[in-house]
C-alpha cells in the first residue's frame, strides 16, 4: 500500500492533463464541490422521481422512505455539507490564483 504523499505526482499529472498546468488548487477544490452536489442532486431527484411513480404501486410508501428520510440521500447531504465546510475552513484567507498545480 502507497502513502497517500507518494500518490500526489500522479495525481498532479492527471490533474494538470484534465485542467491545464494553471490551474489553481482552489479552482479545483470548487469543481470539486460542483461535481459532489450535481452528483447528490441527481440522486435526490432520482429518488423523488421513484415516489412519484410510487404512488400507483400499492405499498410503495410502506416498503420505500420518502426522498427526504432516505439513507442515500440523507448520507450524501451530510457528505456535501462536510466537503464544502472542509473546503471552506482549508481556503479561507488564501488568495484566488495564489497557487498553480
Amino acid at each position: 500500500w502507497k502513502e497517500p504523499a507518494s500518490q500526489w505526482p500522479y495525481q498532479r499529472h492527471v490533474l494538470a492533463a484534465e485542467y491545464g498546468p494553471a490551474a489553481s488548487p482552489l479552482e479545483l477544490l470548487g469543481d470539486l464541490a460542483r461535481i459532489h452536489q450535481a452528483y447528490r442532486d441527481r440522486v435526490r431527484r432520482s429518488k423523488e422521481r421513484d415516489d412519484e411513480r410510487g404512488k400507483v404501486i400499492t405499498g410503495y410508501a410502506d416498503a420505500h422512505p420518502p426522498a427526504a428520510t432516505d439513507k442515500v440521500v440523507v448520507e450524501l447531504e451530510r457528505e456535501h455539507a462536510e466537503l464544502v465546510s472542509r473546503i471552506d475552513k482549508a481556503t479561507r484567507g488564501v488568495p484566488s490564483r495564489s497557487a498553480k498545480l
